[in-house]
């Protein structure tokens, strides 16, 4: 009976032609070992290089033909590689089983690509003679067949009926998710866990369910009951609480038994559950109910102000609002009350502006910090500030007030008036609509259907006029009469348009870059638009030059510098050249995050990154 154990590194080579890039010159000395395939000896011409066995390529390829480990070798000139298909029949070139070498030879170390099914394998590599070498273990790993070594035989034992014992599984999931904070979640037999972005599983996959907090922790659900990893998947909260909230200012509220206690970033709980009700930390204090009333406590969970309100929010500019029986005022933090308790309502102080609305007798107006009313209740309706501009309604009319109480634009003039955007607002009278500035003057005439509020950003708003579309930009210029049959708002300094149901794009000159051409297109993004003609899709760039030409069934976005594109059903990925990074193979891709991607063969998921490398995962 032979004893076999798996041998460390074996390696095969090419019989393609010499690699560029020799760096590193090894001795190959003649391997003594015999080498024996599916019980058969077999001689190969084979090296050992620094205590390792290295063969031909085209060697292992011929003598595996027939087999069900059978592979094609071939060249292939458009990624300058050699292309291993699996599962076909191999085509010999005359040049294999060239017979025993009995005298040693120089090995110099080369940077040849090898693909396997369009996948790039990472394998070491010498150049001997003209001819390339590989490790066996590899290419057994990959190709799927079996490599042990039996010591009393000094035999090397390839078995094609076998899988490779060692051979790693990228696609190894039953699902994966996209990276948030360098962590995915990845799910196994109905169980999740956590991969970092080396693949490594950082948590055990036993948990039946999970989502992401802030800071790069995560909750984590086992048998009904949640706990808290934090971003090396240590469990610094086992899971014991029916409820965990997300963190603020270090700290995360969670529930037991329908009562709320707080927990901090290392896991200690800072107050155990207690309390009714319970709200973030806000500016160092957290709002709590106790006995159907309101108070505070600090991050060490002291009550700082004793439960004895009937209703509050929380601290917002280092006040907070809060009800003593009927009527609303403000306190600060040590309880004092510092803004009367005479408001039927009130909001929080606003953190831009400083002011908050306040409702007596049915009326509304404007307070700021110190306490002064800069707009006594006064309006039916008013809204919050935007661009230091606030709505204000009265007798159905419509105004606006500035942050200093000022009535700027009265209310008697306009049917309708929006928020302000980029320092103009979109007003309408009658039946027609145009832009005011911040002064009240009419920037863009009154004379449009229907007129869009300006893109934040981009200083372009779409104009409506007797069913066609056009633009103005935010100085009030006509930038693009409105002539089409359809229009998008701007992104990235590009506007989407329609004509006779073709589709192209102007830019913010209101120049049309791209005719309307295309069947359908996307808006651009991170430089690039998806175009279609008829079922195939492209992609353009800002100047309007087809970069890839229409000939995918699918694609999507642009992200981290790559696309996702479908062929013939399989998904493979772009970059901005057009270049395929990475081969349509996928029965299912995701877009690009954090520089990795989920991928799907058959039915598991793994990961690649952005040269299309498979990640094998890590216990």
């Amino acid at each position: 009976m032979l004893r076999k154990s798996f041998l460390t590194v074996v390696v095969l080579s090419v019989l393609l032609g010499s690699f560029s890039g020799l760096v590193l010159a090894e001795e190959a000395i003649p391997t003594a070992s015999t080498v024996i395939v599916n019980r058969q000896a077999i001689a190969f011409e084979a090296y050992n290089i620094a205590g390792s066995n290295y063969f031909k390529l085209r060697d292992i390829a011929y003598v595996l033909n027939g087999t069900e480990k059978q592979f094609e070798v071939a060249f292939d000139n458009s990624m300058n590689a050699i292309a291993l298909s699996s599962g076909r029949p191999y085509t010999p070139t005359n040049s294999e089983m060239a017979g025993i070498s009995t005298a040693s030879k120089v090995a110099a170390a080369t940077s040849s690509n090898l693909y396997l099914d369009g996948r790039l394998l990472q394998f070491t590599a010498y150049n001997i003679a003209g001819s390339n070498f590989f490790r066996l273990r590899d290419l057994g790993d990959a190709i799927g067949f079996s490599v042990a070594f039996d010591a009393e035989l000094n035999a090397i034992i390839i078995d094609t009926s076998k899988g490779s014992p060692l051979a790693p599984t990228f696609a190894k999931y039953d699902n994966v998710g996209n990276f948030t904070q360098g962590l995915a979640r990845v799910w196994l037999n109905s169980k999740c866990g956590f991969v970092d972005l080396d693949i490594r599983e950082i948590t055990p996959l036993k948990y039946d369910t999970s989502e992401y907090l802030s800071n790069g922790f995560v909750k984590v659900c086992l048998d009904g009951k949640w706990g808290i990893l934090n971003k090396t998947g240590q469990e610094i909260v086992p899971p014991r609480y029916d409820i965990i909230f997300d963190y603020a200012e270090g700290m995360v509220r969670v529930v037991i038994n329908e009562v709320y206690g707080f927990v901090n970033e290392s896991g200690q709980a800072i107050v155990t559950p207690k309390y009714q009700l319970a709200f973030d930390y806000q500016e160092g204090l957290a709002l709590i109910q106790a006995n159907n009333r309101i108070g505070f406590i600090d991050t060490k969970g002291t009550e700082v102000i004793t439960p004895r309100y009937r209703s509050a929010n929380s601290f917002s500019q280092g006040l907070a609002r809060a009800r003593l029986e009927e009527l609303w005022g403000y306190i600060d933090k040590t309880g004092k009350e510092v803004i009367p308790f005479k408001y039927d309502l009130n909001d929080s102080f606003s953190e831009v502006d400083s002011i908050a609305r306040i409702w007596s007798n049915g009326k509304v107006g404007y307070i700021n910090l110190q306490g002064v009313e800069i707009v006594p209740p006064r309006y039916d309706d008013a809204d919050i500030f935007y661009e230091d501009m606030a709505r204000v309604w009265l007798n159905g009319r419509i105004g606006f007030v500035d942050t200093s109480g000022q009535e700027v634009i009265p209310p008697t003039k306009y049917d309708t008036i929006f928020n302000f955007r980029e320092g103009l607002s979109r007003v309408k009278l009658g039946d027609k609509e145009g832009l005011i500035d911040r002064a009240g003057k009419e920037v863009v005439p009154l004379k449009y259907d229907t007129v869009d509020s300006i893109k934040i950003g981009e200083g372009i708003a779409r104009v409506w006029l007797d069913g066609k579309l056009g633009y103005v930009n935010n100085k009030g210029i006509e930038i693009v009469p409105p002539k089409y049959d359809n229009a998008d708002i701007f992104y990235e300094g590009m506007g989407r348009i329609w004509l006779a149901d073709k589709c192209g794009f102007v830019d913010v000159t209101g120049k049309e870059v791209v005719p309307p051409k295309y069947d359908s297109a996307s808006n651009f993004q991170e430089g690039m638009a998806r175009v279609t003609i008829g079922e195939h899709i492209g992609y353009i760039d800002k100047t309007g030059r087809e970069v890839i030409s229409p000939t995918y069934s699918s694609g999507d976005y642009f992200y981290e510098g790559l696309a996702r594109v479908s062929l013939n059903g399989k998904w493979g990925f772009v970059d901005k050249t057009g270049r395929e990074v990475v081969a349509p193979k996928y029965d299912d891709a995701d877009n690009f995050s954090n520089n990795r991607a989920r991928v799907k063969i058959g039915d598991k998921w793994g990961y690649i990154d952005t040269t299309g490398k498979e990640l094998i995962p890590r216990g």
